[in-house]
């Protein structure tokens, strides 16, 4: 786990000293000119990507009860390495940078640690490192919607993107609790959910902070709605609850940001 944190680290920090040529191409999409444009950033950042992804598959499978379990534990690491990159390469250099960088890793370190972990249903240490790990996988998903808006993105790129992150990453939350086919039935859900609701926050002038926060609270309606669908056992109390958050996050996030 620490050389694979190592070279995470490494390839975060070569975006900022390693110099690779660029390459731009531009065509047309939908009647829209689109330009791509492969610079050091992608290539790095996709590396890290995928360094995390291979990196906690391998370690997933050092555990002596992964025998025979499905390949999911790649994507909660693979993502968040590149989420977070994607915020650390835009920092400037200073304090900043620094704390920004150590933040990546720590949340890697917890990610990595919880994957492990949850292999074995058995351990002990299943229920804290499953909660932990839903925590975190709440996180990225805010820090994805933070970055897409940040990003100022048309619609229509952004929107997919939305759809790609809202599907995949409940699917792996979905996964903690529910079989293989209900995940997939319900990840989809919440994905074009949010993606709707990601539409029609596009075109609010909302600062990038407050649209991703708004949009965390829609995930957290919907991922917990879709897990008390799913498990048919919702009791009243606990539905008041989960309004009641919701409620109390929405006027903070109205109130404060």
């Amino acid at each position: 786990m620490s050389a694979l944190l190592a070279l995470v680290g490494l390839a975060f920090i070569s975006t900022r000293l390693v110099e690779l040529p660029t390459l731009q191409r531009s065509f047309t999409l939908l009647g829209l000119l689109v330009t791509l444009e492969v610079n050091t950033r992608l290539v790095m950042l996709t590396l890290a990507a995928g360094l995390a992804a291979s990196g906690a598959e391998s370690l997933v499978r050092a555990h002596p009860r992964a025998v025979g379990r499905p390949a999911e534990h790649w994507l909660l690491p693979g993502l968040a390495a590149l989420a977070l990159g994607t915020v650390i390469v835009r920092l400037p250099e200073g304090p900043a940078l620094w704390l920004g960088f150590a933040t990546a890793i720590l949340l890697l370190l917890a990610i990595l640690s919880a994957e492990f972990v949850v292999v074995d249903e058995e351990d002990p240490r299943f229920p804290w490192a499953a909660a932990g790990l839903k925590a975190l996988a709440y996180l990225l998903l805010v820090e994805v919607y933070f970055t897409l808006r940040a990003l100022d993105m048309r619609a229509i790129f952004a929107i997919p993107l939305v759809f790609g992150a809202s599907a995949a990453i409940p699917w792996r939350m979905f996964r903690l609790s529910m079989h293989p086919a209900e995940a997939v039935r319900y990840a989809p859900l919440v994905g074009a959910l949010l993606a709707q609701i990601a539409w029609g926050l596009h075109y609010w002038p909302l600062a990038p902070l407050k649209g991703s926060l708004l949009l965390g609270v829609a995930a957290y309606i919907a991922i917990e709605g879709m897990e008390g669908h799913a498990a048919r056992d919702l009791p009243p109390r606990q539905i008041a609850i989960h309004i009641l958050l919701a409620v109390a996050a929405l006027a903070a996030i109205l109130w404060l940001t």
